[in-house]
């Protein structure tokens, strides 16, 4: 096998300058075989593989990079989303699996491919089939995805029109880890292994026991850190809105907006508007500085 109010509820934290990344895992393909994890378009069929990673620090999931085949050569387009599940580690197998929701670490279902936060890259070689899936977790997410040290378990699933050999998107084997192998389910036994829990590679009879995959973390310039430290205090609030900044901001604009896009209040380098006379509900405080822009959500009692 060769392989403008719902605006203001997504925007949680904008920046203007470029962030590069640290890798925090990495597993890399050595080989040209690869396993099934997909779902069908139509949500009617899935089968899922999982591979486990480890943190040494607590540290921010920003960026997954999924290194996979189709053999049919159209995967970019008719993929029409990606499924995306992190799970905890129970002795060496993930705790749960994405036929249980609200289980997951991380649970992001049927991702669409050009919202933004998917990048499909294919091969420059046409005779090579192999099609790498780039998640951008916090943009996919709408906030930061933090995980403490330890062993977590990843499982990639995209959607694709039918799971035979051609059609469906294969994960590559990877030089072995030192972690526990890669484990896949086949809840509605679609293949007739038996697979109906999570079960091992080799127990299914294949040669490899690993796949391939890079998890990074983005790295914030100081100008950035100064913004993402930004934090309103005692939220909900009654009376007063606290704005605590970074030492480093002396210069910045505030805007207070309705949920509907009304702005409402305004002001320059003052950290605190009154906002009593407003009438209780949900408002976006938009706070700008020369090096970019920070939103938060205002709960006003």
């Amino acid at each position: 096998m060769k392989k403008n109010y719902i605006l203001f509820l997504l925007i949680t934290l904008v920046f203007y300058t470029a962030n590069s990344q640290t890798v925090l895992f990495d597993q890399p393909r050595n080989g040209d075989n690869g396993i099934i994890s997909d779902n069908t378009s139509d949500g009617t069929a899935s089968v899922y593989s999982a591979d486990d990673f480890s943190l040494t620090a607590t540290s921010n999931i920003d960026i997954i990079t999924a290194y996979g085949f189709q053999s049919a050569g159209d995967f970019e387009t008719f993929v029409t989303g990606i499924d995306v599940f992190i799970y905890a580690d129970a002795a060496g197998v993930p705790d749960s699996n994405p036929t249980l929701p609200g289980t997951g670490l991380l649970e992001l279902v049927n991702i669409d491919p050009a919202g933004g936060a998917i990048t499909i890259v294919p091969s420059p070689d046409p005779m090579d089939p192999s099609y790498d899936i780039v998640i951008d977790v916090t943009a996919a997410l709408g906030s930061t995805l933090s995980l403490g040290a330890g062993t977590y378990w990843l499982v990639i699933a995209p959607y694709v029109d039918n799971l035979s050999a051609g059609a469906r998107w294969n994960w590559f084997q990877a030089t072995d880890g030192t972690l526990s192998e890669t484990h896949l389910i086949d809840p509605g036994d679609l293949f007739g292994a038996g697979a109906t829990s999570w079960t091992t590679l080799t127990t299914l009879g294949l040669s490899f026991n690993s796949t391939a995959f890079k998890i990074e973390e983005n790295i914030l310039s100081v100008d950035e850190f100064a913004l993402s430290s930004v934090s309103i205090r005692s939220n909900p609030i009654k009376d007063i809105i606290n704005i605590e900044l970074h030492s480093s901001i002396t210069e910045f604009n505030s805007e207070l907006f309705s949920i509907t896009g009304q702005l409402v209040m305004k002001n320059s380098n003052m950290t605190q508007f009154d906002i009593s006379n407003l009438n209780s509900g949900l408002y976006m405080l938009r706070i700008s500085t020369d090096n970019g822009t920070v939103t938060k959500r205002i709960v006003k009692e």
